[in-house]
């Protein structure tokens, strides 16, 4: 008699817990109560929503250049989706999730060369290493894209198929003159001493130097380590760094 008692009494303390659950979520589904829902993309806070009064929020669909929206999730790392009409019972963070476009960047040397692909496929968001080409007589500098130089350490973000395009700078080379006990003479100036330099920049014209001495005619500059002579003009300067020896007579 006392076991059956017991049980009785168990059963109603049971069904009362049950019954205050099932009151309070009812309650709180008719209250009225609105919560926060927090958009967020990246490290950055969108803006924040409130739900209606049956705890459903409608969520925007963004747009970003170079991704496809993948929806609004519960969790950082993008793992419990959050799907339309689903119910919310307290503040929430929802998440942002993308996937990124994938373009083809083709490369111009313009004039160089590129040793390996001349093309490649790119996520938008990715950082990748971009080949380095050459080019004789120059100096690569960057590559280009639509007239800007492009940050090699930046994370691809162009939303199309795009050309990189090289941009060079010309190698600047030195001559060097030796002359002799004489005195140099170039740019309108008379440079005194055993060694005068002049700049060459690859690819432009140059007019060397002369020199005059005392008792001497000059018969031009010899090439060190030939028996070549510098010649009195080049339309494009193509040669490397010399060093010449004035030739008196």
């Amino acid at each position: 008699m006392l076991k059956s008692i017991v049980k009785s009494h168990a059963f109603r303390i049971a069904l009362a817990i049950v019954c205050a659950t099932v009151l309070c979520a009812a309650f709180s589904a008719c209250s009225g109560a609105r919560y926060f829902v927090t958009l967020v993309d990246g490290d950055e806070i969108v803006t924040t929503i409130l739900t209606d009064t049956s705890g459903r929020a409608e969520v925007p669909s963004p747009e970003k250049d170079g991704y496809v929206f993948d929806g609004w999730y519960l969790d950082a790392q993008l793992q419990d989706k959050f799907e339309s009409g689903d119910v919310l019972r307290a503040d929430t963070t929802l998440y942002c999730g993308w996937t990124s476009n994938r373009y083809t960047v083709t490369f111009d040397a313009a004039g160089g060369n590129i040793s390996g692909q001349t093309s490649m496929v790119i996520a938008s968001g990715d950082i990748v290493e971009l080949p380095v080409p050459t080019k004789d007589g120059y100096r690569f500098v960057c590559w280009t894209c639509d007239g800007e130089d492009v940050d090699p350490t930046a994370a691809f973000e162009r939303a199309s198929d795009v050309i990189y395009t090289a941009k060079w700078a010309p190698n600047v080379y030195t001559l060097t003159y030796h002359p002799d006990g004489g005195i140099v003479i170039g740019d309108g100036e008379k440079f005194v001493g055993d060694v005068v330099t002049q700049p060459a920049v690859y690819g432009e014209p140059l007019t060397p130097f002369t020199a005059e001495k005392n008792g001497n005619t000059f018969a031009g500059w010899r090439i060190d380590g030939t028996s070549e002579m510098l010649a009195g003009y080049y339309e494009s300067w193509s040669g490397s760094d010399i060093e010449v020896t004035a030739v008196w007579r």
